[in-house]
């Protein structure tokens, strides 16, 4: 069976880009690109059709997520809702399960993993398409190796929704730390991860990958070039890669 789904991560909503050197209307672009790059995410989900959305991780800013920010998400994500289209979250970092206030509810069709690992079915029409699980920060700093937790558990695409350190890169904080064996072992077919802002894929022994797409929105100025989300179309259990840029600002 064919199907779809957009994987991305690291949205820091509401970033203020307090340290760019400029005022007035220029500012106010920089102030609403993160929330432009969202809308430009759900409009590739509305686009391409397809399934589901995964967002791994780091969707706010903060921990204490500011109204602006959970307001627009809950916006675009009704979007989908209307739309049928599902959404799978984790937390990372920026924005623990112990910042949520829970004040802004979130539509019925979106999936919000807890501080334990959880496996859920995706089904269209009756017939099982996948499955995807997933794990959330409980706090800002969680130096367990998640992936761990994580295992196969049929014979249907598997999918593995995590915030997490693929082989200790310098440039972020050391949280969930794992490495691609340990990817590896879990049998998963798509590992849809966050925490590292460059977009990179790891092919895991035994067939699996690790994607990340990214954050999609360039914060500074070392975070260059263009940033978006990853369009994966899955048939006959093989997993196809396509990125989409969705940025507003691009740094050079």
């Amino acid at each position: 069976m064919r199907f779809s789904f957009v994987h991305a991560a690291d949205l820091h909503l509401d970033t203020p880009f307090r340290g760019v050197a400029t005022h007035g209307p220029l500012l106010e672009r920089f102030q609403q690109s993160t929330f432009h790059a969202l809308t430009r995410i759900v409009d590739v989900c509305l686009r391409e059709r397809v399934t589901f959305l995964l967002l791994a991780g780091d969707l706010f800013d903060v921990k204490d997520r500011s109204v602006r920010a959970r307001l627009a998400l809950r916006t675009e994500l009704s979007r989908l809702d209307r739309a049928g289209i599902q959404t799978f979250i984790v937390h990372g970092n920026h924005d623990p399960l112990s910042g949520d206030t829970g004040t802004l509810g979130l539509p019925a069709s979106v999936k919000v993993f807890g501080p334990e690992w959880e496996d859920v079915e995706v089904r269209r029409e009756g017939r099982r398409l996948c499955h995807v699980q997933g794990v959330s920060y409980p706090d800002v700093e969680v130096r367990e190796n998640l992936s761990a937790r994580f295992r196969r558990t049929g014979e249907h695409f598997s999918v593995g929704l995590l915030h997490a350190n693929l082989g200790g890169d310098a440039g972020h904080a050391n949280y969930a730390p794992c490495t691609a064996a340990d990817l590896a072992a879990g049998g998963l077919d798509y590992w849809a991860l966050g925490h590292v802002h460059t977009r990179a894929e790891h092919l895991l022994p035994g067939g699996g990958v690790a994607v990340y797409p990214g954050n999609p929105q360039g914060r500074h100025v070392h975070e260059t070039g263009e940033r978006g989300c990853v369009v994966v179309d899955v048939e006959d259990g093989v997993a196809r890669r396509r990125f989409v840029p969705v940025d507003r600002v691009r740094w050079h």
